[in-house]
This record gives C-alpha cells, structure tokens and sequence, in this order.
C-alpha cells in the first residue's frame, strides 16, 4: 500500500490528499531539504579522501523547464542528462502541501536516482553500470513552495563532457577498425591498456592532476592505454553492449570486473588482471569454480541473493567448443558430444542446445553417417515413398538405402521420424562399417548379458562385434535392451567409440588408404 501511495504521490496531475504512515520531517512552504552522496563503488576501491579534491568542471547550461514530471520520468530526464554530463540539473514534482514522509532522502536517492543508472532503464553502451560509474559525487536540493517541490542536482563527474564526448567516435571506430566480434575486445583491451600505477599513486596520495583522474574512465583507457581496473571494466562493458553482448560491471575486493551472458548463463572476464598476457588469459569466460578466491568476493549489491538468481553465472568456464548451455564437463557424454560437433556430424537442435535426452530417429542415424562420407549423392533418388526430396535428411536416406547401409520398414517406407533403438543403431553402424571395408565378423559375445533373449536376430551379429569392438555397452545390470530407443547423448558417445575403431582399422588395411571419411581426421 505504501508503495501504491508514493506512486499516486508523484503523478502529473496536482493530488490532493496523502497521508504517510511515518512523519518524522516536514518542510513548510518556503523550507528546504538537502543531502548529497559520494560514490561508494568508487569509494570501495580506492578510498574516499580524492574524491572532494578532484578538479572542478564548468558547468554546462541548465535546462529549467517547468515540467512537472513523476518518479519514472525524474530518473529519465536524469539519465539523459548525466549522458551528456550535465553538472547542474532542474527537476519539479507537483505536489500540494502535506507533511514530508521521514523516508525522502532515501525515496530520493534509491528509488529516483538510483533507478538512472539501473539496467532498467539501460538502452545503450553509456548508461547501466557504465553510467553508475561515471560520476564521484552529488549533491541535491529540495525547496517546497506549497504545491511543488524543485529540486536542484549539481553532479561532479570523473572527466568533463568535451573528453567524454570523445568516447563513443573512438569506441566505434574501433569496433569497426578491428572488426571486431564476439569477445574480440577482450583481445584488444589486454593488449593495449596497462594500469595506471603512477596516476593512482599521486590520485590516492592527493596529489593528482586533472589528467589522472582518466584512469578511472574508459577515456583514459582508449586515447592514455592508462587505467584502473574501473577504466578497463569500464571500456569492456562500452565494448561489448556494442557488439549485442550482454554485460555487468561487478565489484568486491576492492577490485572491480565484468561478467557477460552466453546462452542462460553469464562468465566471469576479469581484463585488468589479465592485461599484458596477450592469449596467456586465466580469467576470460570464468565460471565460479574456477573463479573464487579472495580477490574476487562480490559486494552488495552484487552479493544478493536476488542479484545472483537474475545473473546465474556458470559453474565451469566457458569453452567456446562446445557450442551447447545443456551439455556440461560434468556429463558423462560430454567429451564425445564436443568432438562429435567439431568434426561437423552432430548439429544442435536449437540455439545452444543439444538435448541430450532426445531420442535419435532413423533420420538422425543416417544423417550423420552421410556428413561423415562427405554428404554423397545417391545416382538415384525417391528410395522411399515416405522421404520427401526437399527434406533435411532425403539425401542421406537415398544414399543409404542404395549403399546397402539401412533397409525400409513394412510396406517399403523408411519411417523417418521412428526412434532407432540401441539394436537399430548398431546394426547401422555395423552395415556402414561394411561398406568402408571393414569385417565385422566376430567369433562370439565377449560378455554375458542378461537380456540376449530380446535381440532380434538380424542384430545378433552387429550388437556382438560392437560389445567385443567397445562400441557399445552394457548397462550396470548386465543388460543390453536392445529395444531402448537410443538418444542423442548415447548416440554421440558410440559414435566417437566408433571411429576410434575405424581409425584403428583403417591405418593397418592398406586397401582402404584412399578412402576419405571422417575418421581420416579425428
């Protein structure tokens, strides 16, 4: 309710009753209140003696229109002006006479100000987390005239607007100079800024000129090569919301650092500490694992619980190879699935998903088998009445059927969209592991298993020279079910096994050296 009031408190329109539940503070017509902030972010990192020492900029011209505006607009006209480092900046908030709730300073600070700077209201490279660290201190003034309270902000910001307005040309340029995409500014950033030891030297000890203060900006990491670990967080997150990726700036420690989304999930960067180590980077694309130590401990509020679940950031490091969120390093397929995708035969089934648990159809199978031949043309085509020409897998299945490799179902169709069970699958792979010359014949089952009543006995041979070759294998309780539909995680993990056997096979069978399939490569 309380909530719901301050709302109706600053609409347009004039209101005309409101009652606090807490009055602790009043301002009568013709009084005044005022408070004023430095910027703690700052303040954690390097100590708050420089920032009332720091050098004076003009002021530009303020714009004093009687608008009267509500708490969301406030925050707006705010950030836009901060955008253009307007030091002095003119709000009015209709109201009648009351009495002040206790909570305006605060109301002020967090939900006006604070929200400027939010990712809320965030739309560019400039403002966000880029905006919250671009000033180091405030001051504001409220005067009450008994149906309007005009507040006057006055900001002191890190550098004055004519280097500011330097920024977004450069960062453009650069963009476009390097070509840069993905984490490509990464790259650049910890090749060509170094940290500004000098400047925060003289900075920490009072004693610093107005070019100094660069190091904390993204300015003075661009045209200086010079910053902190502000400046170089800073230009990284300037650089990477250009580019489309998202990106926060984190502090704690008393260090500060970005983190970056991919898929659902968001990675540690940390350019400062990796600067100067060009392609030597042990913290690019962290994940919390290997990220905790004691220089790395997140404060408020970045700290929160809610904070955290908003940007879950992954467990393990980001491994550009697998191109997949839901197949993690600690999958027992894992490996075989980032290897299976390298050399091409495997595909995600959607952006940066594998689906593991999805059954592999008949089409799958054989789709996969045709990129490891080099996706062939059958001399024929229309093997199957129930394959459609322009289909994703027609080709595959026509190059199949005509080499032998799979066979129809009842009534001569090829059923496409049926599962391919554990025995389908491997006679398969046996029928192809034929066709590139290779014997499968087998004396006999290497291993018991319960359930060799259930093999259908055009399996029988296939499923014993997989079991013997370590293609496939049982389960815990010694069984095979050769009727389980296969999925995409078994299949990748035989596959891989399977050519490691082909390879093994062909580089000893001299009649088979010209043969260019995929394990020529694997």
């Amino acid at each position: 309710m309380k909530r719901r009031l301050l709302s109706l408190f600053l609409i347009f329109a004039l209101i005309s009753a409101y009652v606090s539940p807490v009055l602790a503070e009043t301002i009568p017509a013709g009084g005044s209140l005022s408070d004023h902030r430095d910027n703690e972010l700052i303040a954690n990192l390097e100590g708050t003696a420089w920032l009332m020492n720091g050098p004076e900029f003009s002021a530009a011209a303020p714009l004093k229109g009687e608008t009267y505006i509500s708490s969301a607009e406030a925050a707006e006209q705010i950030r836009q002006a901060m955008l253009r480092r307007q030091e002095t900046i003119y709000l009015h908030i209709a109201a009648s006479a009351r009495e002040m709730p206790d909570g305006l300073r605060a109301w002020f600070n967090n939900d006006v100000l604070d929200r400027a700077w939010s990712m809320e209201l965030a739309d560019g490279p400039y403002d966000g987390d880029y905006l919250r660290w671009s000033w180091r201190h405030y001051d504001w003034n409220v005067d009450y005239y008994g149906d309007r309270y005009d507040f006057v902000l006055t900001f002191i910001y890190l550098i004055p607007a004519e280097l500011n307005d330097k920024v977004d040309p450069a960062v453009r340029q650069l963009a476009g100079d390097l070509g840069l995409s993905g984490l490509g500014p990464y790259d650049y950033i910890v090749e060509n800024v170094q940290y500004g030891d000098e400047a925060l030297y003289r900075v920490e000890r009072g004693a610093a000129s107005a070019e100094d203060y660069q190091i904390y900006s993204a300015y003075g990491a661009l045209f200086n090569g010079k910053a902190v670990c502000q400046g170089y967080s800073m230009l990284l997150y300037a650089l990477c919301r250009i580019r489309g990726i998202p990106v926060r700036i984190i502090t704690g420690s008393n260090h500060a650092w970005n983190i970056v989304r991919f898929g659902p999930w968001w990675y540690n960067l940390d350019s400062t500490w990796d600067a100067n180590h060009p392609k030597v980077w042990r913290w690019f694309l962290t994940g919390s694992e290997q990220f905790a130590d004691a220089s790395h401990v997140r404060e408020a509020p970045f700290d929160a619980a809610s904070f955290q679940q908003a940007y879950p950031v992954s467990r393990y490091d980001y491994d550009p190879r697998n191109p997949y969120d839901d197949v993690t390093p600690n999958n027992w397929f894992f490996l075989q699935v980032e290897q299976a995708t390298a050399l091409g035969l495997f595909e995600g089934t959607g952006y940066r998903t594998f689906q593991p648990g999805m059954e592999v159809s008949r089409a799958m199978v054989v789709t996969v088998l045709w990129r490891m031949e080099g996706s062939p043309l059958a001399e024929a085509s229309g093997q199957f009445p129930d394959v459609p020409r322009t289909s994703w897998y027609g080709a595959a299945a026509d190059w199949a059927a005509e080499n032998g490799i799979v066979e129809g179902v009842d009534g001569g169709l090829f059923d496409p969209d049926a599962d391919a069970n554990r025995e389908q699958l491997v006679t398969i792979l046996a029928r192809y592991a034929r066709y590139v010359g290779l014997d499968t014949a087998t004396e006999g089952w290497s291993a018991t298993y319960r359930d060799l009543d259930q093999v259908s006995s055009f399996a029988l041979e296939s499923l014993a020279w997989a079991t013997d070759a370590g293609i496939i294998d049982g389960y815990t309780d010694h069984t095979l079910a050769p009727k389980d539909s296969a999925t995409r995680a078994q299949y990748a993990v035989i596959l891989i096994r399977f050519l490691n056997y082909c390879a093994q096979q062909l580089n000893s069978v001299s009649a088979n050296t010209d043969r260019e399939i995929a394990v020529r490569s694997f």
